[in-house]
């Protein structure tokens, strides 16, 4: 009896070593975890399954600018812009929705990420990488969202200021022949479902050449960026103008009811840029510009044909100079 008493009393204390061994593990492991949340620039933050927040990491002071305490008892649409909170109502409906259709087993491998821009207390914005998880609860049943928000502002300004060169000619700013294609493309297709006509004007500038001849590239390029000007002053908002290089720029005009129309812009913008310009004080240089026009639907109904239309008659203009055309067959 007394060697199974020893027995049990040796099993007890046992037990409760290991058991008193595991729970400073799991003290250790809780500190190590916290320490590290505590300490990373990305703010890691946890939620109930609506969304309401249960914690987030102190480094969402040094982004955002409000304390813990602040930020805890914001919601989602104080500390987002307003498009940002629009773009994650519509993500996270549609990602509740398709998670809890989920089984377990994919529930637990479920992530999302979006880019959101968040609101700072400053008043000043950061755009946000958001990736977010399910939350568990030990007996594996859903209890909130586990996320990790990383400011990504200078990478995504990076990545506009990559996209704008791509898409823009870096001497005027306007739209290079890539983005005036794209957005040809796209007033095509609202042309033919609305059913209305457009305009494509292609513009060439006459004697540049001798221009550039007379006063070096640089003083070219300053007038080039004057005549880009002129044009943006002249055209609606809702019109297009493109550098397609060199001295040759190109025009959507959309919605116009008919040709008239067309020429009395290609007039105004024959007017506007045979002012004189300025290349030095006291010395100015007049251009004039020959502008082809073709028309949608009747010259083509896809970006080549209409481009080609245009040349065309620019090229027709050009024997005259300082005036427009329009494209005919013959």
């Amino acid at each position: 009896d007394e060697i199974y008493l020893l027995g049990v009393l040796a099993n007890q204390f046992a037990s409760l070593f290991v058991r008193q061994e595991a729970e400073e593990t799991l003290r250790q492991s809780e500190a190590r975890y916290r320490l590290l949340a505590e300490n990373v620039s990305d703010v890691i933050w946890t939620t109930d399954l609506d969304f309401r927040y249960t914690y987030i990491s102190p480094s969402v002071t040094a982004l955002t600018g409000y304390s813990v305490e602040e930020a805890l008892q914001l919601r989602l649409k104080e500390l987002l812009t307003p498009a940002s909170y629009r773009k994650a109502k519509e993500e996270i409906a549609k990602e509740v929705n398709k998670l809890f259709r989920l089984d377990p087993s994919q529930q637990r491998t479920w992530s999302h990420t979006l880019e959101l821009e968040h609101r700072c207390k400053d008043g000043s914005t950061r755009w946000m990488e958001v990736k977010t998880s399910l939350l568990f609860d030990a007996a594996g049943t859903p209890i909130g969202y586990l996320g990790l928000s990383r400011d990504i502002s200078e990478r995504r300004q990076a990545r506009q200021i990559l996209e704008y060169m791509a898409t823009h000619d870096e001497l005027t700013g306007l739209p290079n022949r890539y983005l005036f294609n794209d957005r040809l493309k796209h007033a095509l297709r609202r042309a033919a479902r609305e059913q209305h006509s457009l305009a494509v004007f292609l513009l060439d500038l006459d004697h540049f050449k001798e221009l550039n001849d007379t006063y070096g590239h640089v003083k070219g390029d300053q007038v080039l960026q004057e005549v880009a000007r002129r044009l943006l002053g002249t055209l609606r908002q809702s019109d297009t103008v493109a550098r397609m290089g060199g001295d040759e720029f190109c025009v959507i005009l959309e919605n116009i009811a008919q040709p008239v129309d067309a020429a009395n812009v290609a007039q105004k913008l024959l007017e506007v840029l045979s002012r004189p310009y300025t290349i030095d004080e006291g010395v100015t240089w007049t251009l004039s510009a020959s502008i082809g026009i073709s028309l949608y639907p009747q010259d083509g109904e896809d970006v080549e044909s209409l481009l080609i239309c245009a040349d065309i008659a620019m090229y027709r203009a050009k024997k005259r100079r300082n005036r427009y055309r329009f494209y005919h067959k013959t």
